[in-house]
């Protein structure tokens, strides 16, 4: 019974090390990752409280996918001939590199990278919802050759969370893109510290803080087109409160020149006065001392 188990687990062993020593070994997918324009990338938590990137439909979505050859056959390093490039979505649409096909492949030297592009149209949100942040799958294929016929000998594949950290796709409305761009503007001015001087500015910029929380709490919602409305409606009562201050500067700014230019007028005229006395008095001092030497003196 001993030598029987003895000799099955050698087998085995054997069966194992054969397996190795022949099975191939898959090629490296890299980090890929996305490059603008996108509307979006990083946590959303507005909207999708997820880690996405975010392009808007009919714009150029570009994704960048590195592959490093470790490929082997037993202890042979070899190169690969890559074919296709691809990125399927789970809205059921696939999009390749246009650098490969099968009839001409791409071939990497063992250890060398390629870093292969896939670009496409950014699909109509009634292609893909932009309810939600969609998943997705990169795969590489390689063929046996580069020239003549051709089969494929692998493919690898790279799922959206392969990597840390992991950026789903999000589909955005072009409601829904201007609107993010809106209110990210408008946090960055409704974080300073801003003192109004009339009441007609302080009124305008409340109006404008509230308009600007509606229209998030829209967004919040899914209400991409009302959120778009009201939140330019913050932006242009922001614009109404910044002018009624401006008008009030230069309002009081032409009182102080009107005032200056009056005082500028009455103190010249006091000075001509004033000259005018200094003079009298001088052509009195004058008089009288004429006066007083013509005078005969008393006996």
């Amino acid at each position: 019974m001993r030598k029987k188990l003895a000799v099955l687990f050698s087998l085995v062993l054997a069966t194992l090390i054969s397996m190795l020593m022949v099975s191939p070994a898959q090629a490296h997918i890299e980090r890929f990752y996305w490059v603008p324009p996108y509307v979006f990338k990083g946590y959303d938590n507005y909207f999708y409280h997820d880690d996405i990137v975010g392009y808007e439909t009919g714009t150029t979505a570009s994704l960048k996918i590195p592959v490093y050859n470790d490929y082997h056959v037993g202890p042979d390093y070899r190169p690969i001939n890559v074919s296709a490039v691809k990125v399927e979505f789970d809205w059921g649409i696939n999009y390749t590199s246009a650098e490969v096909s099968e009839t001409s492949p791409v071939q990497i030297a063992p250890f060398e990278r390629h870093t292969f592009t896939i670009s496409f149209t950014v699909p109509l949100t009634t292609v893909a919802s932009n309810a939600i942040a969609h998943t997705y799958t990169i795969h590489v294929e390689h063929v046996n050759a580069t020239t003549g016929p051709k089969n494929i000998v692998d493919t690898w594949s790279r799922d959206w969370d392969h990597y840390d950290p992991a950026y789903k796709f999000a589909v955005f409305s072009a409601d829904q893109a201007d609107a993010l761009e809106l209110y990210t503007e408008l946090s960055a001015v409704f974080e300073i510290d801003l003192e109004f001087d009339t009441a007609k500015g302080k009124v305008l910029w409340s109006e404008a803080v509230m308009h600007g929380s509606i229209g998030m709490s829209h967004y919040r919602s899914g209400k991409f087109t009302e959120a778009n409305a009201t939140l330019h409606t913050a932006s242009d009562l922001v614009d109404q409160a910044f002018e009624a201050e401006d008008e009030r500067g230069s309002k009081l700014e032409d009182a102080m020149i009107n005032y200056y230019n009056a005082a500028v007028t009455e103190a010249y005229a006091w000075l001509l006065f004033g000259l005018g006395m200094i003079l009298i008095g001088i052509g009195a001092i004058i008089y009288a001392a004429k006066y007083t030497a013509k005078k005969p003196k008393a006996a």
